[in-house]
């Protein structure tokens, strides 16, 4: 499946997430050309179109499943999502820096 476009709102707001998390131990990289954010060399965080995806563990996934537009990640458009793996839409852009915050805890507490 084709990676679908971004939005300058999306692309910015990543970023502006990306810098505080990479303040806080994270690493910004690319993953099959996607930005991604890595703790401990595992992704938890990135940027597909104009949604940002997270790995996330409950009940966080649960909350994040249950914003209006979210779903299970799927970037092969194959009906087979990326287990744990949430993706928010723009239009809950004030959720996503929590999101992130709480996978990067999450990724940070598996490497432990």
């Amino acid at each position: 499946m084709e990676r679908p476009a971004t939005s300058p709102e999306a692309r910015s707001a990543f970023e502006r997430i990306s810098s505080s998390l990479v303040v806080a131990g994270a690493v910004a990289g690319l993953m099959m050309g996607m930005p991604m954010l890595y703790v401990g060399g595992k992704g938890f965080a990135g940027l597909w179109g104009n949604a940002m995806v997270f790995k996330l563990e409950s009940p966080i996934h649960a909350e994040a499943m249950a914003l209006r537009g979210a779903r299970a990640f799927d970037p092969s458009g194959t009906s087979r999502p990326m287990k744990a793996w949430v993706e928010v839409p723009v239009q809950h852009l004030d959720a996503w820096s929590r999101l992130a915050g709480q996978a990067l805890a999450a990724a940070a507490s598996r490497r432990s």
